[in-house]
């Protein structure tokens, strides 16, 4: 990663997937908010699958910025997550456009 970004986002695998990898916190709202627009992942069946498993740690902005995202395009964000914390949040934000789900 370069100096100061502590997160990365690319294409992921599956037709309609980002991988992030990193930390995504308050300091990165903007930035990520920014590259979520400009990458724009094009959804498959009705989702957009978020293999966040190489995050360190997801605060709730962030997960509401992907909420935001799924709904400005009428899809659902699907984040895959090993942090049980972020589906918590997640089930709090009453949301459904985003789905958390917890893998191991």
């Amino acid at each position: 990663m370069r100096p100061g970004v502590t997160f990365q986002l690319h294409p992921g695998p599956a037709p309609a997937g980002i991988v992030l990898d990193g930390e995504l916190d308050m300091a990165t709202e903007d930035l990520f908010a920014a590259a979520l627009r400009r990458t724009g992942p094009p959804p498959a069946g009705g989702e957009v699958l978020v293999d966040a498993g190489g995050l360190r740690f997801i605060d709730h902005r962030s997960l509401t910025i992907l909420r935001r995202f799924a709904e400005e395009r009428g899809v659902t964000a699907v984040v895959r997550t090993r942090f049980g914390a972020a589906a918590r949040i997640a089930a709090l934000l009453d949301a459904p456009s985003l789905r958390v789900e917890v893998t191991p």
